[in-house]
């Protein structure tokens, strides 16, 4: 199966990402399913966080 890339503006806390579910009382990362640790993630992100940052010669390429 090949592989995609989606490329999202890097977001500084949990609660800004897009990836980001409080659904019901769990608060989940939809990029792994993984629930999210307390404190209230609005000022962190995870250690074990999906995303990874792109270089900056990567980040400038253009789409097909």
């Amino acid at each position: 199966m090949s592989k995609s890339i989606l490329t999202i503006d890097t977001p500084d806390s949990c609660h800004k990402c897009p990836l980001f579910s409080d659904a019901y009382t769990d608060m989940t990362c939809r990029g792994n399913g993984r629930c999210i640790d307390y404190p209230y993630p609005r000022d962190k992100v995870q250690d074990w966080c999906p995303l990874k940052e792109m270089e900056h010669e990567d980040a400038g390429q253009k789409e097909k």
